[in-house]
């Protein structure tokens, strides 16, 4: 299956909902994310930055199971 072809849906940021924050493949078993503000930035594992509103949004990575 090409990358193109590949199911996916789109994270948008938590805060302002408009800033597109990445694409994640919608596999049966995804991992499981949990997007913090920066008031929780302690919790987080990795950072993004919002594209639109400019926040730093943070990302925990867990599994579903």
């Amino acid at each position: 299956m090409r990358a193109d072809q590949i199911p996916r849906r789109v994270i948008r940021c938590p805060l302002c909902s408009k800033g597109r924050l990445a694409d994640v493949a919608d596999y049966p078993d995804p991992l499981k994310m949990t997007l913090y503000g920066p008031q929780q930035a302690d919790r987080a594992q990795m950072f993004l930055k919002c594209p639109k509103c400019g926040q730093q949004i943070g990302i925990f990575f867990g599994r579903t199971r």
